[in-house]
Parts: C-alpha cells; sequence; structure tokens
C-alpha cells in the first residue's frame, strides 16, 4: 500500500501541423509502432480521409 498518494502526470498533446487536430494526434500516438512517419503516412493516405463521397 502506498504511504504518498501522487497526481498522475498528464501530457498535454500539440495538434497535428497538417489538420490542425488533436484527435488526429491520438489516433497517430495510438497507430504509432514502427516510427511516426509511418503512422502519419498510414493515416493520411487512408481511403476517404474523412471526406464524404458525392
Amino acid at each position: 500500500m502506498p504511504r504518498k498518494t501522487t497526481k498522475s502526470f498528464k501530457r498535454d498533446l500539440t495538434p497535428d501541423l497538417k489538420y490542425q487536430n488533436i484527435l488526429v494526434t491520438k489516433m497517430i500516438n495510438k497507430i504509432m509502432r514502427n516510427g511516426k512517419r509511418l503512422a502519419e503516412s498510414l493515416l493520411y493516405k487512408a481511403p476517404g480521409n474523412g471526406r464524404r463521397a458525392r
């Protein structure tokens, strides 16, 4: 049992450079295994990219 209670450290996320969105940064961090560049390229080249087809 710990004798001293501590607060967990929360890191501030910076928005993504391309879309200026924190959710995109969170998604890149989740899929990042073999490097940040690979994760970014997978996310940016994904089919649809969040746009609706007309």
